[in-house]
Formats: C-alpha cells, sequence, structure tokens
C-alpha cells in the first residue's frame, strides 16, 4: 500500500508545480518531504512536543526515511492561509 501512496503523492506535486498551483499547508504537513509518504501518527511517523525558547514544538519524524519536522504547537499560531483578509488589493 506504501508504494501505491508515495506514488500519489509524487503524482499530487508534479501535477500542481506543472500546472503553478500551490498545494495547502494543511494537506503539505501530512507527507514526509524527502520520502513522499504520508505521515500517520503511529503507522508512519512518531510525533513529540518538545518545549523551547521561542516556544513549544511538534516534531514529527518519518519511521521510514528518519527526515524530521518542526511545527510551532501554539494554539495561537494560525497559518497564513487560515487568516481572515480585512482588506483587499486592486
Amino acid at each position: 500500500m506504501l508504494p501505491v501512496a508515495r506514488f500519489y503523492t509524487k503524482e499530487m506535486r508534479q501535477v500542481a508545480r506543472k500546472s503553478v498551483l500551490r498545494i495547502s499547508p494543511h494537506i503539505k504537513r501530512e507527507i514526509c518531504k524527502s520520502c513522499a509518504s504520508p505521515l500517520v501518527p503511529g503507522v508512519s511517523c512518531s510525533t513529540r512536543v518538545k518545549g523551547h525558547k521561542k516556544g513549544r514544538r511538534v516534531i514529527t519524524t518519518c519511521l521510514y526515511c528518519g527526515c524530521q519536522r518542526r511545527l510551532m504547537a501554539d494554539p495561537q499560531h494560525e497559518l497564513f492561509v487560515d487568516k481572515e483578509i480585512h482588506g483587499t488589493l486592486h
């Protein structure tokens, strides 16, 4: 099942690149950057929370390739795509 998942995630990236589209950050956080496997906690990745001087971080480690990803664990942190735009520029 994993080779099929990797194939489709690589295809998704190629289609987005060729059609000059951005993949949602929510989707990108669920895919390993180096081996393109889907990150499922407890199955294909391990997740831990670590305190840091700049704030708490969630560290996700891919169990297939060992690639680590560090994300903010601050409840007030909001992704750019989730923020409401109060004004529009024309």
